[in-house]
């Protein structure tokens, strides 16, 4: 505005205030997503910490996320994705299923820890990493490529679903094939280091200390719990028949009574505070006209469907 006063295009003596500033907007909604990763991540953290109930074997998974993100940060630049909402919405889908691999791997090195003797050797220890690994690389591999082909035809769909989804299903593929990488190299490999002393490997000897008790015992319950309720249905086959008909019938009457009731839209309304209004004078199409003749009365309606409430308002004439 100011050039343009220098110009000479508006009056010296003209005055304006920012009413719309959409940088602010796109900030705030950026930061949202970002606060929503983070605290997605964190959470799934802990979840992790409460079924291992060891900190070290959640350390080692912790790390995998934030190397997932930024190893996906490498393809995004050379295919050319930027970081929007969409994209980084991607990310915080992503955070859940990026920890997986790391977790079966993670895992199956703990089990032949806890149950392998030979690992107090340092060089028999290096073997039982890559035994462990090698254990659980084709579930691995096969699980996280059934993800990414769920996600990727989304890439390559219509243009109006491929603008809504399309970046978000790009870094979703991006961080489970960077996860898949972490999870089969970083992992084995930081799991050898942080157990490589004979104290930490002998650490989990025996019954479980500290947190892991908790956690084992908590994993025991449910376990027997599951299996009292298996057994109870698989112990006759008229009952376990009956269970399966009552199942199938209430997923048939979900799908024909609910789905039909579900509604059907592009996009979900947007939970915001800004509605913008579209309109169209069939008489009156010039611009002063408009200015000079409707807004005055526009904005008394205004006034009084909006009575009590505190607003701002801000009008574009084109045409």
């Amino acid at each position: 505005m100011e050039g343009a006063k220098a110009e000479g295009l508006v009056p010296a003596d003209t005055s304006y205030e920012l009413y719309v500033d959409p940088a602010k907007y796109i900030k705030r909604s950026i930061s949202q997503v970002v606060d929503a990763a983070l605290i997605g991540g964190a959470l799934a953290v802990l979840v992790v910490f409460l079924i291992l109930g060891e900190f070290r074997n959640t350390l080692v998974i912790a790390l995998s996320l934030p190397l997932s993100i930024a190893l996906s940060f490498l393809p995004m630049y050379f295919l050319g994705v930027s970081l929007n909402l969409i994209s980084l919405g991607g990310f915080a889908l992503a955070v859940g299923m990026i920890v997986d691999s790391t977790i079966v791997v993670m895992e199956n090195i703990h089990r032949w820890r806890h149950e392998d003797r030979l690992t107090q050797e340092p060089r028999h220890w290096a073997h039982v990493v890559m035994d462990a690994t090698r254990q659980v690389r084709a579930p691995v591999v096969a699980s996280t490529l059934t993800s990414v082909l769920v996600f990727l035809p989304l890439s390559f769909s219509a243009p109006l679903a491929n603008a809504i989804l399309g970046n978000q299903a790009m870094t979703v593929v991006f961080a489970l094939l960077a996860s898949l990488a972490v999870a089969l190299s970083v992992v084995p490999l930081v799991a050898y280091l942080l157990f490589k002393g004979p104290k930490a490997r002998s650490l989990d000897r025996g019954e479980p200390k500290g947190f892991a008790r908790y956690a084992d015992s908590a994993a025991n319950a449910l376990i027997a719990a599951y299996k009292r309720v298996l057994g109870y249905i698989i112990a006759k086959p008229a009952r376990a028949a009956v269970f399966l008909a009552l199942t199938a019938t209430l997923m048939a009457a979900s799908v024909a009574v609910l789905l039909p009731r579900i509604p059907k839209e592009i996009m979900s309304k947007p939970q915001s505070d800004r509605v913008v209004l579209f309109f169209r004078h069939e008489e009156i199409v010039d611009s002063l006209e408009i200015v000079e003749n409707l807004m005055p009365s526009l904005r008394e309606r205004l006034d009084e469907a909006l009575s009590g409430f505190s607003y701002r308002s801000f009008a574009n004439v084109s045409g």
